[in-house]
């Protein structure tokens, strides 16, 4: 079976990091050969008009910008690549330093999960273990049982506080960076390659993509296709310097966003099921029937625990539930996890329809998918009629099928805002 996982590291829209890329060389890392042409090169100003020419001057200015910005990079990045932890807040702003330390423990704490660890070497899961014994880095750990992402990283930074001097807590966390960083699916975006330059006023922003190193994933994971998000960069003007300011999640948001369209438009979509009925099993046991639902419009959501986007998806979906299960919409969740890691979770955070373990892929292989999240939507004949349809395209169809008035689309659509206002103020 053939599923697609994507690798990202993005701790505060995505809730916490999930999948990895390329392994962060112990020697200097050189600047390829588009680096090092970009940071020669300065546009020439041509004599068309005034208006080329301030355009010439403007672009040879970002030029000079970029080009210190992606100095500093290759700084910062040999300063990992040497593991000069104590040093890696001199190349960083505040918040960057935040970013890397912070996110990086809650990132690792993500990658303890039980189902995360499946995608990672067992040696790798090895030397970060021993790492946790050593610093008495354990409380990686709870973190998991935390939901809300800024308590999240309260709870880290005070956890970090315990180790001891801020060297220390460098140190911890750049051992285990640097463990987590050599996985062939680590995904990091400070190990990636530079896709695309983007500047404004005095910060620079890096898009990034990283690549899993597929030959050294274990023989029975070859065959799964890796698709690597773009993320982010940000690195901002101080003084005469250029430093690392973290991941710009406003940025990444928006390139995301677009990467899962363009996935979903060109490959994620699952065909059509000639024949949609199923049955499966909730982590209580209780015995789920796609014909129970007889009559209702449902949405069948292929989740994980350890999927970012599956989980942020999770609060808008709960509020179209709410509103129109009484005119006839229900949900089906079908978790890719075992009974115990989905149990586990529902102990932290419950959902209002019933979902169906399938830790084995029985229904993830009988409906072709491709990648998660994935939504099927079932008409009320018991239909396949459509995949993945994105939020408007959703309530759209639902209003049709089924007959909602006006005013339960108007209300459903103010529920719907002021949850996304309530998100981007916390």
């Amino acid at each position: 079976m053939n599923i697609l996982r994507f690798s990202l590291l993005v701790p505060v829209w995505l809730g916490f990091a999930i999948v990895f890329a390329e392994a962060v060389v112990a020697q200097e890392l050189p600047a390829t050969a588009v680096e090092k042409a970009e940071e020669t090169q300065t546009p020439q100003a041509t004599k068309e008009s005034p208006e080329a020419g301030d355009q010439q001057t403007l672009a040879a200015v970002d030029a000079k910008k970029i080009a210190g910005a992606k100095k500093a990079f290759k700084q910062l990045r040999q300063l990992l690549a040497n593991k000069k932890w104590s040093d890696l807040p001199t190349q960083m702003t505040k918040e960057g330093a935040r970013d890397f330390k912070v996110g990086g423990a809650l990132a690792i704490a993500s990658m303890m999960d039980p189902a995360a660890n499946e995608e990672i070497p067992k040696n790798t899961v090895a030397e970060m273990r021993e790492l946790i014994i050593t610093y008495k880095f354990d409380f990686v750990a709870e973190l998991n049982s935390i939901q809300d992402y800024d308590q999240a990283m309260a709870a880290a930074e005070t956890a970090l506080g315990r180790l001891g001097d801020s060297k220390t807590q460098w140190q911890a966390v750049g051992e285990l960076w640097s463990v987590m960083s050599s996985s062939p699916i680590s995904g990091d975006p400070l190990t990636a390659e530079i896709v695309e330059s983007t500047v404004e006023n005095d910060a620079v922003f890096f898009e990034m993509i990283s690549e899993v190193d597929t030959d050294r994933l274990p023989p029975e994971e070859r065959d799964t296709e890796y698709y690597s998000a773009p993320i982010i960069l940000k690195f901002e003007k101080s003084a005469e310097e250029w430093l690392y300011a973290g991941i710009d999640m406003e940025r990444t948001e928006v390139v995301m966003q677009k990467f899962f369209q363009q996935m979903r438009d060109e490959e994620m979509n699952p065909p059509i099921s000639k024949d949609p009925s199923f049955s499966g099993l909730t982590v209580d046991g209780q015995k789920v029937s796609l014909s129970d639902y007889q009559g209702k419009v449902v949405l069948i959501d292929f989740w994980g625990t350890w999927c970012g986007p599956c989980r942020a998806a999770l609060p808008e979906l709960e509020i179209v539930y709410n509103e129109l299960k009484a005119h006839g919409f229900e949900v089906i969740g079908i978790a890719a996890d075992d009974q115990e890691t989905l149990k586990a979770f529902f102990d932290v955070k419950g959902l209002p329809w019933k979902n169906v373990v399938d830790g084995e892929g029985r229904l993830t292989e009988k409906f072709e998918i491709r990648g998660y999240p994935t939504t099927l939507l079932i008409d009320k004949q018991g239909k396949h009629v459509a995949s993945n349809l994105r939020k408007p395209e959703l309530i759209k169809e639902l209003a049709q099928r089924l007959s909602l008035d006006k005013s339960v689309v108007e209300k459903l659509n103010a529920r719907l805002a002021k949850g996304r206002e309530n998100e981007e103020g916390q």
